[in-house]
């Protein structure tokens, strides 16, 4: 477990910061529905979705908080004048789980193809979306569905030019600024610390992907699913 975080974290990011391996293969070794689990909040108690869509979203959540916690560590992936640790958390934990959730959707197309998962991972992905949104809508009491449809657009549109990676870190530098993630995006900054941002991001991806995304392969593929 990460652990308890320190004050002044959004509510969003206290949720997913509690999230980690473990605890979401104890939510798939359960015999019974996944919705009426604890780690469910509330407003999805009652909602009768395939596990392995509530799997792929703990997965994209607890990776975000991740990339969070790395993100503040001052010994971690980025400089001590790091423009994207003046972010709001919950709007830098939203963000972080829009793209984490893209490039989920990336490797089960993938994977179906050579075999690996089936198409009920598929049809998990989308579900996943959809109790993602809901989830940040119950935390923060904002919409959410909007934004993430967006965000997934500009992801698509800009891969055919360059590294999804690169498109996510413009995200947050434009998101720099915002109190909410709602908010509308700031102009981009241009300048050296934004440079160095997006080089040590590319390398925290390109190491951390793989494991994230193994992880949601290794649990359908050995607990068991509906």
């Amino acid at each position: 477990m990460l652990g308890v975080l320190r004050g002044g974290k959004g509510i969003f990011t206290r949720y997913c910061v509690r999230l980690n391996p473990r605890m979401i293969a104890n939510l798939a070794s359960e015999p019974n529905e996944v919705s009426r689990a604890d780690l469910i909040p509330l407003g999805l108690k009652d909602a009768v979705q395939p596990k392995r869509a509530f799997i792929l979203c703990f997965i994209t959540m607890m990776a975000a908080a991740d990339f969070l916690k790395k993100s503040r560590e001052s010994s971690g992936i980025y400089q001590s004048k790091n423009p994207i640790s003046y972010m709001d958390e919950d709007t830098l934990t939203i963000e972080a789980s829009f793209f984490f959730w893209f490039n989920f959707s990336r490797f089960i197309v993938h994977a179906i193809r050579e075999g690996a998962l089936t198409e009920a991972d598929q049809d998990a992905l989308m579900t996943a979306g959809k109790i993602l949104c809901s989830m940040i809508e119950i935390w923060t009491r904002r919409s959410a569905s909007n934004i993430f449809a967006s965000r997934l657009l500009e992801y698509e549109e800009s891969e055919q030019f360059e590294n999804p990676i690169e498109t996510f870190v413009r995200i947050l530098l434009r998101s720099i600024g915002k109190r909410s993630f709602d908010e509308p995006d700031q102009p981009l900054p241009l300048d050296l610390a934004a440079t160095a941002v997006s080089s040590s991001v590319m390398i925290y991806m390109t190491a951390m992907l793989p494991k994230h995304l193994n992880l949601y392969k290794h649990i359908v593929q050995n607990y068991p699913m509906d």
